[in-house]
């Protein structure tokens, strides 16, 4: 009898059980209301590249209400964790009309950047300096981008542009969001010229021409705080293509330990391993034929010795880092 009621009990807790979770799997983690975000409008700000890009909550953002009172300015990060900004269209109901000045700059933690379909401006200075900055998706709201909007942005190499606004490759129009471009697309149908591995290294393909722009895997970031270290030992190619080290590839990493460079790679771009100083050791697996030069195009320059692990570093991370590193072939 008593084994009889335990196994009753048993099958009611059960029962419960099951009730209780399927319940919970029935309730939006996250509703509109409860984010603050609104429609991205028109297919874009909240796409990039074809892909739907998830809107960064707005408790990870500050807002200014503007003065007619009907619409908002951006004014920056609450978060600096976040990496791929997704600007939502609408704030407490309101639209979003404006970047504010220097809103983002120095954010240089932020990968990515797409814009909601409400703003119309991006103010002057709004992203300066976001050296980790890769790929921008700006809306065909926008009618005026601010001066030095993106200046030094120098791995901001892909540019989805849906506004009526001209932005080339290397021009510094507009804010000079085209300036490093490599890419500059007029439709999010457009493939992206930026690649993820599986294991996080982001690769810039155009044509033949391959460059390794940035590390995003797991463990590993520039907001990292508690790390035990991160050694890489990098691709030996992408998809059966050489490629070089672009500028600012690991830009104030400091969490990078050491680095080994494959054979493969012949170039390494100024500032590619700047500031990252917990760096000790980096090996080449080719050490013949490398030289220093001021320059992107130069064809010689002033012969290095490669040998030593622990030299490298601190030559890339502090004697050295302004330079272009290559090597003869």
């Amino acid at each position: 009898m008593k084994k009889s009621i335990f196994r009753l009990w048993i099958v009611l807790l059960l029962c419960a059980l099951c009730l209780a979770l399927f319940c919970a799997c029935g309730d939006d983690a996250t509703t509109p209301e409860q984010s603050g975000s609104g429609t991205t409008g028109g297919g874009t700000g909240g796409e990039t590249g074809g892909e739907t890009q998830e809107e960064t909550p707005v408790s990870k953002l500050s807002f200014e209400l503007n003065e007619d009172g009907q619409s908002y300015t951006v004014t920056g990060l609450t978060d600096t964790t976040v990496t791929n900004l997704v600007i939502p269209a609408t704030y407490q109901g309101l639209p979003i009309t404006s970047i504010g000045r220097s809103a983002f700059s120095y954010c240089t933690g932020l990968t990515s950047v797409t814009i909601g379909n409400s703003v119309t401006s991006i103010g002057n200075y709004a992203f300066y300096d976001c050296t980790g900055l890769t790929s921008i998706s700006i809306p065909n709201s926008v009618t005026s981008i601010g001066y030095g909007a993106f200046l030094d942005c120098y791995k901001l190499v892909e540019v989805y542009n849906l506004s009526s606004l001209t932005v080339t490759a290397g021009s510094s129009d507009n804010g000079c969001v085209g300036y490093y471009a490599k890419a500059v697309h007029t439709s999010l149908e457009e493939e992206s010229i930026l690649h993820t591995t599986a294991d996080g290294y982001v690769f810039c393909v155009v044509g033949e021409e391959v460059w390794l722009v940035d590390y995003t895997g797991t463990g590993t970031g520039i907001w990292l705080v508690d790390y035990t270290g991160t050694a890489l030992t990098l691709p030996k190619n992408y998809d059966g293509k050489a490629y070089d080290i672009y500028q600012y590839a690991f830009y104030n990493r400091f969490d990078l330990t050491s680095i080994t460079i494959p054979n493969s790679v012949t170039s390494i771009g100024e500032y590619a391993f700047a500031y990252c100083t917990g760096l000790t050791s980096v090996t080449f697996a080719n050490t013949s034929g490398w030289y220093r030069a001021s320059s992107s195009t130069a064809t010689s320059g002033t012969s290095m010795d490669v040998t030593d692990a622990s030299t490298n570093a601190t030559n890339l991370v502090s004697n050295y880092y302004s330079y272009y590193w290559k090597r003869n072939v």
